[in-house]
């Protein structure tokens, strides 16, 4: 499988890269991205029925690192569509719990180590 790229998950999802939106701030390394995909997709997935208008009240302001765990910021008006929301909060709990076990370099199986999810291999280059 082809490694993705920040520039390619930020082109794919309207969600990312809103023009009438803040531009979303990506801070991690690749390890995560087909993680930071799936979760993108599933978002766009659930949101793809709503206006135009709505839609763009919806994006991600940053991407990030911390705590050795994957942080998702989404802009989403909640009192809206409260199901909706439930839905996505959910998904992207899901997706920072699994980043713990994934290593935030390689994209392999990973643990938590400091402020770092590392497999051994990422963790001896470190």
């Amino acid at each position: 499988m082809n490694q993705l790229t920040i520039e390619q998950i930020k082109d794919k999802y309207g969600i990312l890269h809103n023009p009438k939106a803040p531009k979303c701030r990506f801070s991690v390394e690749n390890g995560w991205l087909r993680l930071i995909d799936k979760l993108s997709s599933f978002i766009e997935f659930q949101i793809k029925d709503l206006s135009n208008e709505d839609k763009d009240k919806i994006y991600v302001t940053q991407i990030k690192n911390k705590f050795g765990g994957l942080r998702y910021y989404l802009n989403f008006p909640e009192k809206d569509y409260p199901d909706i929301q439930y839905k996505i909060d959910g998904a992207i709990a899901f997706a920072e719990s699994l980043s713990f076990h994934i290593c935030q370099k390689c994209g392999n199986e990973g643990k938590q180590q400091g402020w770092h999810t590392l497999c051994n291999n990422c963790n001896i280059g470190a």
